[in-house]
């Protein structure tokens, strides 16, 4: 019979919990990420500020989110407009 074996998250060695400077440095390089290159300009704006919202606003947030992504992978025209 195997055994199966849980697998431990490195932020979570140990104690069960993330300490509070690690997530800070975890937000803070997905934050970097985010603006790395301007590609996600309402992510980065979002991470820089974040704000609660009700459950609308946490859709159309979560939409734009969703749709300035795809928007970046899109081929560009001339000028850098989309076609």
């Amino acid at each position: 019979m195997h055994s199966r074996r849980r697998r431990s998250s490195p932020c979570a060695v140990g104690t069960g919990s993330t300490p509070p400077q690690q997530l800070s440095e975890a937000i803070t390089a997905a934050r970097d990420l985010a603006a790395e290159g301007g590609r996600h300009p309402l992510l980065t704006e979002w991470m820089t500020a974040p704000s609660g919202a009700g459950m609308d606003e946490q859709f159309a947030l979560s939409l734009a989110f969703l749709l300035d992504g795809i928007a970046t992978r899109l081929p560009r025209g001339e000028g850098g407009a989309t076609p």
